[in-house]
């Protein structure tokens, strides 16, 4: 990283000792080298975090090329409308199972009953009712 020989730290070390004194000395060493680990930490951990977003940038944008290639987007918008369409069928019969399951899809073709009887011919001896009367 910076090109400091053993005859650089050697007068860095006499100005150091000669400034702060030997008590002081040791300590700011110690301080100096925790700050520097640190620092290299802190910048080791960026680095890395950046190449993975830039590895997960570049794979997310190779697999929509692939996808693209492969004609996927088209499915998946296929398949999601036919999803859609079905989706309320889907729903009606299982909450029709499930009222059946109940008890309660007899009450439901009760309902479905007149629309039955007047679509149905009735015999001759039986009058048909009006709404109205």
């Amino acid at each position: 990283m910076f090109d400091i020989g053993f005859f650089e730290l050697m007068l860095i070390g006499i100005i150091g000792l000669v400034v702060l004194g030997p008590e002081r000395l040791p300590h700011a060493i110690r301080m100096t080298s925790a700050w520097i680990g640190k620092i290299r930490r802190a910048s080791v951990a960026v680095k890395d975090e950046l190449e993975r977003e830039v590895n997960a940038h570049e794979m997310k944008k190779r697999i929509q090329e692939q996808m693209e290639e492969a004609g996927i987007n088209d499915i998946k918008k296929s398949l999601e409308s036919a999803h859609s369409l079905t989706k309320g069928n889907l729903i009606n019969d299982v909450v029709k199972e499930q009222a059946e399951k109940l008890g309660l899809g007899k009450a439901d073709s009760t309902k479905e009953t007149p629309l039955a009887k007047d679509t149905k011919t009735t015999p001759s001896n039986e009058k048909t009712s009006t709404p109205n009367s």
